[in-house]
């Protein structure tokens, strides 16, 4: 019993982690936060820094290692999960679009988690063959992004001349009622994918 206690209570190792500044991941935020305050987009621009400066905060802070829920603890974990989704999906979705609430909504849940899913890459462990895909889909989105915002004749307005993927996705985000569903469902995603990291890390 003293033996699983302490496994619960011991913080996770943080020495060998590399600096921040030498890791690509937290210089990519970075260089993200100050693009987006040079184009205008100053609550992009905030949310990136911010999000810089909670990996920094969090960065010495030792981070317990949760003992493995029960299945009926995971089973309530789960449905209070489905119910709180949904509960904010509904809530933001009827919100203006486009409004600093809305904004807001959207980056604290990202802000308040992502320091706490924080990784850093294991060089000892080997890549699955399947992570170039996924690198090569998001170098390509990313181009994507840069290339139809350097060609669009006003940044702040966007056109289906050179689309961004916010202009594509706007019809989705048409009527109240959808806009309640994807972000039900984005915030679902979200804590699954912490919980699966969170999962690799203990």
């Amino acid at each position: 019993m003293s033996e699983q206690l302490s496994r619960v209570t011991q913080p996770v190792a943080r020495s060998a982690e590399p600096a921040l500044w030498r890791q690509p991941a937290f210089l990519i935020i970075v260089i993200a936060g100050c693009f987006h305050l040079f184009r205008g987009a100053a609550v992009d621009g905030v949310v990136f820094l911010l999000l810089a400066v909670g990996l920094v905060v969090t960065r010495h802070r030792a981070m317990p290692v949760a003992a493995p829920p029960t299945t009926r603890a995971n089973t309530y974990a789960v449905v209070g999960v489905v119910l709180g989704c949904a509960l904010y999906g509904w809530v933001v979705g009827h919100w203006t679009p486009n409004t600093l609430p809305v904004q807001l909504a959207v980056a604290v849940p990202g802000l308040m988690v992502m320091p706490f899913a924080w990784r850093v890459p294991d060089v000892s462990r080997t890549l699955p063959d399947r992570a170039w895909l996924w690198a090569v889909v998001g170098v390509l989105v990313c181009l994507w992004e840069l290339t139809s915002f350097l060609f669009q004749s006003d940044p702040a307005v966007g056109t289906y001349e050179h689309p961004t993927l916010s202009v594509v996705l706007d019809p989705l985000f048409a009527t109240a009622s959808l806009r309640s569903v994807l972000v039900g469902v984005w915030l679902a995603l979200g804590i699954a994918l912490f919980r699966l990291i969170r999962g690799r890390r203990t």
